[in-house]
């Protein structure tokens, strides 16, 4: 699981990956971004596992963040 502190300026929450549409959608409000939009992109503040703080204070695909949660629960579950 990924956990991230998200950013759309001056909105922020905390988001685990992967997540449900549903979840995203409404994580998406929390941020007051549309969540029609085709590919939102936001800026991780903090994010875990450590492996994966070269994303922080960047803007980062949530769809992408959400793929990754799940390549990487996947991971996990095989190893």
């Amino acid at each position: 699981m990924i956990k991230a502190t998200i950013q759309n300026s001056p909105y922020c929450t905390e988001i685990r990956f992967p997540c449900s549409e549903t979840e995203l959608s409404k994580k998406l409000g929390e941020l007051v971004m549309n969540p029609e939009h085709l590919a939102p992109m936001a800026t991780v503040l903090e994010i875990e596992p450590s492996e994966l703080s070269v994303l922080e204070d960047c803007d980062v695909s949530l769809d992408a963040l959400n793929y990754l949660g799940k390549c990487y629960l996947t991971r996990m579950i095989f190893l």
